[in-house]
């Protein structure tokens, strides 16, 4: 890190199925966020740290969509509905970035700039992808959602755009604070569409929104554990990244 100007922590497990939240998700985002800008914290030439959040820090589910102040999430937002018990990945996130604003917040060699992406979908950089993105994508063409795909709006974000984004925030003097990367799609049940038009095997994708009956019985299995709640106190001023530079798609 000697040397660097810049440091940019984009690491953090992205996953709902686990079989411990705090050693499999709180632990890594958590440790992972602190070990990090507290080497930054040695490091004197740092100028600026760019930390890879999530809307997951922002809200937990429609709910808190419904519940926001004037009915909008921005990025004034906390988190307040998950736990270790009740959808710990976000929990994991708002956690992590809570540590990050905390450590900042101590000292003023070093700024941050945190963003805040939906769900990031985009090519992977190796050939064995373990994101949770990809299970998604696989669940669509698989046959697991060969019922029909839930009736849910997800927000989602190219990654090479998300790429951008970073760059964008490392280095403009006036970047600072939080960067909100959501892009408004389609529903999942409108998203099989794609899947079966692009599909080497369209009768195993989606054709058709999933039954309730289906969906309920299924619900861990598309949307992870159900789990209740933290505290929230505050955030610093921060402004909005808006770059759809690409239509929404699934690649």
């Amino acid at each position: 890190m000697q040397g660097c100007s810049v440091v940019f922590h984009t690491a953090s497990p992205f996953t709902i199925n686990v079989q411990d939240p705090q050693r499999d998700l709180i632990d890594p985002a958590v440790k992972g966020t602190r070990n990090v800008l507290e080497d930054v914290n040695r490091t004197e030439s740092v100028r600026r740290v760019v930390l890879t959040s999530s809307c997951a820090a922002i809200y937990t589910d429609a709910a808190d969509c419904a519940n926001a102040p004037g009915g909008t999430l921005t990025e004034e937002v906390w988190n307040t509905t998950a736990s270790l018990d009740y959808q710990p990945y976000s929990y994991s996130k708002t956690l992590a970035e809570k540590e990050a604003w905390t450590i900042a917040e101590q000292q003023d060699r070093w700024d941050l700039v945190v963003i805040n992406p939906s769900l990031v979908l985009g090519p992977a950089i190796n050939d064995l992808p373990t994101s949770e993105s990809f299970r998604i994508l696989k669940m669509l063409g698989d046959g697991t959602m060969k019922a029909g795909a839930p009736r849910l709006g997800i927000g989602v974000v190219d990654v090479r755009d998300l790429a951008e984004a970073h760059l964008a925030a490392a280095f403009p003097p006036r970047s600072k604070g939080v960067i909100l990367c959501p892009v408004p799609a389609p529903t999942r049940s409108k998203s099989h569409n794609c899947f079966r038009t692009n599909s080497a095997r369209p009768t195993r994708c989606p054709n058709a929104p999933c039954p309730m009956a289906v969906l309920a019985s299924r619900a861990d299995c598309w949307c992870g554990p159900k789990i209740r709640r933290p505290q929230r106190q505050y955030r610093m001023a921060r402004r909005q990244y808006q770059r759809p530079t690409r239509p929404w798609s699934l690649l």
